[in-house]
């Protein structure tokens, strides 16, 4: 779990934990690429692989995905659906 601050994550911990699941909390802004990397590797480094990834970050914004996507990301270049 990652989210901009710990408020509320040590419940939502125990929660998943007591679920049989294994998870990690982290502080970081997603809208941060540089801040995105270590926590990435810290992941890795303690769970393993990502190999399911749910983005449930909120963000206003009236743009398509491809529109908002960073020029360096491949996605501009696809036709719309």
């Amino acid at each position: 779990m990652m989210r901009l601050s710990t408020n509320g994550t040590k419940r939502i911990l125990e929660e998943l934990r007591a679920l049989g699941g294994r998870a990690l909390a982290l502080t970081a802004n997603v809208t941060a690429p540089a801040q995105l990397q270590p926590a990435v590797e810290r992941v890795e480094q303690t769970l393993g692989p990502v190999s399911i990834l749910v983005n449930n970050a909120g963000i206003g914004a009236f743009e398509g995905v491809v529109e908002r996507a960073p020029a360096d990301s491949g996605l501009r270049d696809r036709d719309p659906l």
